[in-house]
């Protein structure tokens, strides 16, 4: 329940922060730095969110930090309601005729089960992969495809009829005024998948990393998240200021790159390195291609549609990141637990029982370094993505130019 709230908060706030942003500032250095501190507060809240947690575990209790979030989101409800501007639009009042008619909800409950099923399926794997084929796992998969293509057939036909669609499958499609719009959104939300689930996969293995392989204790593993802080609001800020003047596809291919290292660093360091030798300069890695990708994602749905469907793609935009985080947490659970078992075989089939604590320590390295390869693999497809779907767009966030006509 916690967590389906969370989403529904979340769910709700993006999209809404995006179109606020495109109605109170005009193209230019304003939404950029607007998009920019938009962006620059989700990796800075995270990693003090991480490093205070750390803080509450060892001293007063895991329970503290959920007190203190409670007390901390009040003000800021309130702090909503004064500063959040009213929406000049005159709208109707809403009635449950509305909310039966403007609500995609067969959509809802499609894409919501198949994702649902899904996240239990991986789950499944990532204890032991063989149990998938258990009967009931296998007809929850099933059902998860079925739920799916039942999704995606649903929204066409309601597209087809002029009705509401949860994603209108012609967001992806290229208009005259847009010629290359199918490309570049296509590219932006496949991005961002892989992207978010790096991202967060990243964060959550190097954790394990420093916990179980170089045995830290909470609090020194939270404050080894700190450069995350630093490097995350710097790439959103010096985003915003230069993302007028540098190409679209540069930024995101070069700050792609930048964040490869992060996991090629952990594949190949040794847990007896020092901090400052690899995973100082991975963690600092980490969210710049995320946070750099957030703005001139932002920035390319508002000039690639037109304003009555900002909030719509970014919407979408904050459902692929987030279906993005999920997969890509259970993927690389599934890729961890598959091979640390693997070689706790290995290690068993040698006859070799000695030290059995020291041998499932090198299973866990072994997982957790075949997993750090899967997600620089998955690094190289973003930064070969950004090259093919942004390349012919350009520069973004400047300002409409005026053409002597209209003058």
């Amino acid at each position: 329940m916690f967590r389906a709230i969370s989403g529904i908060a979340i769910s709700m706030c993006l999209p809404t922060a995006v179109s606020i942003i495109t109605s109170s500032f005009p193209k230019g250095k304003r939404r950029n730095v607007a998009f920019a501190c938009l962006g620059a507060a989700q990796p800075v809240g995270f990693s003090i969110g991480l490093t205070l947690g750390g803080v509450l575990v060892d001293t007063l209790g895991w329970r503290y930090g959920f007190y203190i979030v409670s007390g901390a989101i009040a003000p800021f409800l309130l702090l909503a309601f004064w500063g959040i501007p009213k929406d000049p639009r005159k709208t109707a009042p809403i009635t449950r005729q509305r909310l039966a008619s403007e609500i995609d909800w067969v959509g809802n409950v499609c894409i919501s089960a198949s994702l649902g099923m899904f996240s239990y399926s991986f789950a499944v794997m990532s204890g032991d992969i063989k149990s998938l084929i258990r009967p009931g796992n296998l007809v929850v998969l099933i059902l998860a495809v079925l739920f799916l293509a039942a999704f995606i057939y649903w929204v066409t036909r309601q597209e087809s009829l002029n009705r509401i669609a949860l994603i209108p499958p012609s967001l992806f499609r290229s208009t005259p005024d847009s010629p290359n719009r199918a490309r570049n959104f296509s590219a932006i939300c496949i991005s961002v998948f892989f992207t978010w689930a790096i991202f967060n996969a990243n964060q959550y293995f190097t954790t394990l990393y420093f916990q179980k392989i170089q045995h830290l204790s909470t609090l020194e593993t939270s404050a080894r998240f700190v450069p995350m802080i630093v490097s995350g609001a710097i790439a959103n800020i010096m985003t915003g200021l230069i993302v007028g003047r540098v190409r679209a596809d540069i930024l995101c291919v070069g700050t792609a790159a930048i964040s490869a290292i992060a996991p090629l660093l952990l594949a190949v360091a040794d847990p007896s390195w020092s901090y400052w030798a690899a995973a100082f300069v991975a963690t600092t890695a980490i969210p710049i291609s995320a946070d750099t990708l957030f703005t001139i994602s932002n920035l390319v749905i508002t000039s690639i549609f037109p304003p009555k469907t900002h909030g719509l793609a970014g919407g979408v935009f904050n459902t692929i990141s987030q279906i993005g985080m999920s997969v890509g947490l259970a993927v690389t659970a599934v890729i961890s637990s598959s091979v640390a078992e693997h070689e706790r075989r290995q290690v068993a089939g040698g006859g070799d029982n000695d030290g059995l604590g020291k041998n499932d320590q090198y299973a866990l390295l072994q997982a957790y370094k075949a997993t750090y390869w899967a997600l620089f693999g998955g690094s190289v497809v973003v930064v070969v993505l950004s090259w093919w779907g942004l390349q012919r767009i350009g520069k973004v966030g400047l300002k409409d130019r005026v053409r002597p006509a209209d003058c």
